[in-house]
């Protein structure tokens, strides 16, 4: 296997895991100050807005910011092809921010009965349409940059977009309480826009006029390809948007706060590593989408990055889970705990699934995918639903699991049956041990004598270290602490 492509998804592993590490110490602040100043109802509702807002811009977002990229990707090297497929998505873009914003206006009253079962939020949904606005404006944009392979502005972008959209929210919270919550949710996609725009001027293409038929006829592909990817994004808010909605009507919006805390650890922080590779991963893919035999290269190579930086860093967050929750939040959330320990296995077997379900992607099988994505989303939500009934907090988090192992099951089966792709004993190995080591830290975090615990999780962590840093150093033939020195040097 290629040195170099092992290479390529540290360097952009590292790149992004840092400019989401930076968001999430930027947001700890924020969640701070929203479990202090509002609390776990505050942060109930803000999940809520949140929620319906991601709907509401994927649903209208078409899918298009996402199947531009590989468009725009595969004509880099070709000036005025890049300019019209630029200059299309932009078009498309600014059509489809303003349908959804639209539409969430003559929705508002929907919206509110639907989210909070009452017409109190009518005129805040209302404003939150300059979000929606802005948020799908802003991800075509980022679009862009991420077509383009520019992954440095790409980062910078994304990192003064936090700054000045997420940093103000404290000050709101403080002296507005729960009035904050609408512009605060406001300038994060508004921040995020103009940071982009001033980035995407730096790229070298040109602006073309287009009319609207020419825009409908060259982005007709782009749109086709778009439908199927905010079907499946949507999916995923469907499903966040349910469980959420369920929590609320049989128990209350403090245990939504609680499970949006939950989440928020498990997806949104240690989704920092699928997530930052995927930024590099589905560009090289669609690069090759036709060379099987190159396909299961890279997500064999995909598949152990992540295992091997995620194996120790779950050790890790085990052990200090309540210490994360107390900074992050407060005392208040440590109920989300019972959710957290469960579904954190769930994100080490997702970072295998997902290389291969953006094979899928890559290679234009829609209907395959989206099978495949129905069905396993069903699966999360009935799961969610009953073992939510059951155990609560914790029914949810091994209702996660359950998705994730289900997820995988499905994606090896269709790689496999369709296509001879297939992880490599290796990557299975690696898994396995990964596995082995998290649920030996887990199942030492159970017992009582909390001295005995430190020490017993710290040593497994230390062995878990070590084997990732084995694994990186023979078989990818990597010198991982030059990487970073060098990393660090250039930031």
């Amino acid at each position: 296997m290629s040195k170099t492509s092992y290479k390529s998804i540290f360097k952009s592993t590292f790149l992004f895991a840092f400019v989401r590490v930076f968001n999430i110490f930027t947001k700890i602040i924020v969640n701070k100050a929203v479990a202090i100043f509002l609390g776990t109802s505050g942060l109930g509702i803000i999940g809520i807005y949140q929620t319906t807002i991601s709907l509401i811009a994927t649903f209208f977002g078409f899918g298009i910011s996402k199947s531009a990229i590989r468009d725009i990707s595969a004509n880099t090297h070709n000036i005025k092809s890049l300019s019209k497929i630029i200059s299309t998505t932009n078009y498309l873009i600014f059509i489809t921010s303003f349908l959804g914003s639209i539409s969430t206006i003559f929705l508002s009253t929907f919206l509110s009965k639907w989210a909070f079962g009452n017409q109190e939020h009518i005129y805040s949904f209302m404003i939150l349409s300059i979000a929606v606005f802005f948020t799908i404006l802003s991800e075509g944009k980022l679009a862009v940059l991420t077509g383009m392979r520019q992954l440095n502005y790409l980062a910078r972008a994304s990192i003064f977009g936090c700054i000045f959209g997420v940093s103000p929210a404290i000050f709101l919270y403080y002296f507005f309480q729960e009035n904050g919550i609408i512009p605060s949710i406001i300038l994060v996609p508004l921040a995020n826009y103009i940071f982009s725009i001033f980035y995407i001027k730096k790229m070298n293409y040109k602006k073309i006029r287009l009319s609207l038929k020419k825009v409908l006829i060259q982005g007709s592909g782009m749109f086709k390809m778009g439908l199927s990817l905010m079907y499946v994004s949507l999916w995923v808010f469907i499903t966040e948007y349910l469980i959420k909605i369920y929590i609320s009507a049989t128990d209350s919006i403090q245990m939504v706060g609680l499970f949006q805390a939950g989440s928020t650890l498990v997806m949104g922080y240690f989704g920092i590593i699928t997530t930052s590779m995927a930024t590099e991963y589905y560009p090289r893919i669609s690069a090759i989408y036709d060379k099987n035999k190159e396909l299961e290269k890279e997500v064999n190579k995909q598949s152990k990055v992540g295992l091997v930086i995620l194996g120790p860093l779950v050790i890790l967050f085990l052990l200090f889970t309540p210490f994360f929750v107390e900074l992050l939040y407060s005392t208040e959330f440590l109920q989300s705990i019972n959710y957290i320990k469960y579904a954190i296995f769930g994100v080490i077997i997702i970072a295998c699934s997902n290389p291969m379900g953006m094979i899928l992607l890559a290679k234009q099988k829609s209907s395959i995918f989206l099978i495949s994505v129905t069905l396993s989303r069903l699966f999360g939500i009935t799961a969610s639903v009953f073992g939510y009934s059951i155990l609560g907090l914790k029914g949810l988090g091994l209702a996660y699991l359950c998705y994730a192992i289900f997820e995988l099951i499905s994606m090896k089966f269709i790689m496999n049956y369709f296509y001879k792709i297939k992880f490599e004993t290796s990557t299975m190995k690696i898994m396995f041990i990964t596995l082995i080591f998290c649920s030996v830290a887990f199942f030492i975090d159970q017992l009582e004598n909390q001295s005995f615990q430190y020490m017993s999780i710290l040593s497994i962590f230390l062995i878990s270290l070590l084997y990732s840093w084995k694994v990186i150093k023979k078989e990818m033939h990597i010198n991982i602490s030059q990487l970073i020195k060098n990393k660090i040097k250039n930031v």
